[in-house]
């Protein structure tokens, strides 16, 4: 027959070892982590970097090059607001001519938010569009 002590001498052990085993799978997880962490962070700068270098291996060798628009994307709220009312259409059309939410262009109008870049694009080539131009795409969609 097994003693108290032996008994409690077992039980300790069986805790610390249980103790130690959760403490290691938790380390191992806040290590995987870690590690996922940057691996999604490397995979974004290879993607980011794919897309450029994708980029210059389209270009001819001894041609002429595409023009490439360099300008920063800027925006104002204000200046969306005068853009909107230059081209005569409501915040809901407008939404409709960058494919957006009308609440998205209420918000950047407000100043609550700032559009993607992909979006700020539409919105540069929405700036050389007259009141007519504006109409005619309104209506085709």
């Amino acid at each position: 027959m097994a003693t108290i002590a032996q008994v409690i001498k077992t039980e300790i052990g069986r805790a610390v070892s249980k103790e130690l085993h959760e403490e290691r799978v938790f380390v191992e997880v806040k290590r995987i982590a870690r590690q996922l962490e940057r691996m999604e962070k490397r995979l974004a700068a290879l993607e980011a970097g794919g897309v450029r270098s994708a980029a210059k291996s389209a270009r001819p060798v001894g041609g002429s090059r595409r023009k490439v628009d360099k300008r920063k994307l800027r925006f104002s709220s204000t200046s969306l607001r005068s853009l909107r009312k230059k081209l005569g259409v409501t915040q809901g059309e407008l939404s409709k001519l960058l494919n957006v939410s009308s609440n998205s262009v209420w918000q950047w109008e407000a100043g609550r938010a700032k559009p993607r870049a992909g979006t700020l694009k539409l919105i540069r080539q929405l700036r050389s569009v007259g009141k007519r131009e504006a109409q005619k795409r309104l209506a085709k969609l």
